[in-house]
């Protein structure tokens, strides 16, 4: 669970279940304080891998950082697409944890 940096009553949610033999990505978010939650993509956004964590940027609240079992994932638009980072620091290994570290003013 990851409560927003910008807005009190949005949170997001990733799920893994890949011991039960799923590898789909299972990420929510909620505006209304938990009381509903909507996948935060569609299942042919090219996001691929069990998700580990999501994280809102610092500065900008439209830009959300994915991290999968195969990599860095990015959204410009509040996770309505996504695209893989491809840069050196982040290989398509599995992203676990993100401290920030990443700003909009590196990636693009």
């Amino acid at each position: 669970m990851e409560a927003s940096l910008y807005d009190a009553g949005t949170a997001y949610a990733t799920f893994d279940r890949h011991t039960s033999g799923d590898m789909e990505p299972h990420v929510f978010k909620t505006t209304d304080y938990g009381k509903t939650w909507t996948p935060i993509f569609a299942a042919d956004s090219g996001v691929r891998g069990y998700a580990h964590v999501i994280k809102e940027d610092t500065v900008s609240p439209s830009l959300l950082f994915l991290g999968t079992e195969f990599g860095l994932w990015i959204s410009l638009d509040s996770g309505k697409h996504w695209a893989k980072y491809k840069g050196h620091e982040f290989p398509s290994v599995a992203v676990r944890g993100h401290r920030g570290a990443i700003r909009a003013n590196r990636i693009w």
